[in-house]
């Protein structure tokens, strides 16, 4: 693949057996045959009798001399050849559907989990995204912007599609934990009741916050909502052990412990 063209021979007698290539050129002319140009696969062909089982598509080498794929429109369609065993990586070639040229490699459609990613809760909404530009995004909460800001703990998913009509799929799982609860970090605190809770747990105080966090004794966030005018949660499904309840806005926290029964 280059800019001038992706094939070139002076004389077609130079030739022997010309197939399952993978004929791709950035520059307007594919192939030179002495001082023919053809600018598509298929005039080559025609004109040639070569290239059978030949295809026009981007590879997608990140940069050469990188000869790695990156296409999944080019998985299997290579051409076994007796002898050839191995790839450029010392990975062994598939026996019956080997890839196009020096690199063997499978196109995963399934889903690619990302490491556990262990936020404080003080730094809520956490912003889940790549490093990687894709040309769009399918996120499981319906947005399609490369990022999404994450309120609360739980699986998110999504789905990338590349500049070659790849699709990947991607998982985020984020925790929000409390690392360190010291005096400072408890700036109010409330009552909740009934304490011990065995179904509801209610409060009474009219501060404006907007969002709770209920924490486990390991420091682990097991429950998490937006507040829009109630002042009780069902904490039935809750394992019987003490609990930490906390309130937060942007100005302020505030913070309860509650038992479980």
């Amino acid at each position: 693949m280059n800019e001038s063209a992706a094939f070139r021979t002076d004389l077609l007698g130079n030739i022997g057996t010309f197939t399952h290539n993978d004929l791709y050129s950035a520059g307007s002319t594919l192939a030179w045959v002495g001082i023919d140009s053809y600018s598509n696969l298929e005039n080559f062909q025609l004109a040639t009798g070569l290239g059978d089982a030949c295809v026009n598509i981007n590879p997608g080498y990140p940069a050469l001399p990188n000869l790695h794929l990156y296409n999944c429109a080019l998985d299997d369609l290579g051409l076994q050849i007796e002898g050839i065993i191995m790839d450029l990586d010392g990975e062994a070639r598939d026996g019956e559907s080997p890839d196009m040229g020096a690199d063997e490699f499978n196109y995963e459609a399934s889903p690619i989990a990302f490491p556990t990613y262990f936020v404080d809760d003080v730094d809520l909404p956490y912003t889940l995204g790549f490093s990687e530009q894709y040309e769009s995004y399918e996120w499981s909460t319906g947005s399609v912007e490369a990022s999404i800001d994450a309120n609360a703990e739980g699986e998110y998913t999504c789905v990338v599609t590349d500049e070659h009509d790849c699709t990947y799929s991607f998982i985020f799982d984020l925790e929000v934990v409390i690392t360190n609860i010291s005096e400072n970090r408890i700036l109010n605190t409330l009552n909740v009741f009934p304490n011990p809770a065995s179904s509801l747990l209610t409060w009474d105080f009219k501060a404006d916050y907007d969002q709770y966090f209920i924490f486990n004794s390991t420091g682990k966030c097991v429950m998490s909502e937006r507040i829009y005018g109630i002042n009780k949660i069902d904490v039935s499904h809750l394992s019987s052990g003490l609990y930490l309840i906390q309130f937060q806005n942007t100005g302020s926290t505030s913070i309860a412990r509650f038992l479980k029964e």
